[in-house]
């Protein structure tokens, strides 16, 4: 049986990282988005090899749900060419805090979740499991650590109150 977490992040992969920003603060006056180019090095392991991700990302809030805008930066294989191949675009994931990761991997193994990949970032651990047998997307799981929770809460600060002119900050801002 799988635990039940609150979903906080929805992802999109898209093409023009500015384009799709633009979209959602014009749209849904989404934001601000906190934005990071060209991140490669990130380790991962991907079905079981070391591999690192090659990716654009900004990150911002529609309501209290944070949105993750993601373009693919590589060409090699990824949990996001799993899903779409070069130039395709679309809904990814859903992202979730669990409070016991490892238990929470586990669950999903046994449930018949392949385990894509897994890796750290801002110190804490993620998963991406292969949800989309199921249902229709990917799952990424998240450490309940201070790193990731000290970048949603940071994100979700500059949202309240936002201008909603100023839409684009670094990255390394929600991450320090």
């Amino acid at each position: 049986m799988i635990t039940s977490s609150k979903i906080v992040q929805i992802c999109f992969v898209v093409n023009d990282l500015d384009q799709a920003i633009a979209e959602w603060v014009e749209t849904r006056n989404a934001g601000p988005f906190f934005v990071g180019k060209d991140l490669s090095g990130v380790p991962i392991d991907y079905k079981g090899t070391e591999s690192s991700l090659a990716i654009s990302v900004a990150m911002g809030m529609a309501g209290n749900l944070q949105i993750e805008l993601l373009k693919p930066n590589g060409e090699g294989p990824s949990v996001y060419s799993d899903m779409f191949a070069p130039g395709q675009t679309g809904f990814h994931h859903v992202a979730a805090f669990v409070p016991d990761f490892e238990q929470a991997v586990r669950d999903h193994v046994a449930s018949g979740h392949e385990m894509n990949s897994r890796g750290l970032f801002a110190g804490d651990k993620f998963a991406y499991m292969d949800t989309r047998a199921s249902l229709g997307f990917f799952t990424e799981l998240y450490e309940d650590g201070p790193g990731l929770r000290g970048m949603y809460r940071k994100i979700a600060e500059a949202a309240d109150g936002w201008d909603g002119k100023t839409w684009a900050y670094p990255l390394e801002d929600a991450l320090s």
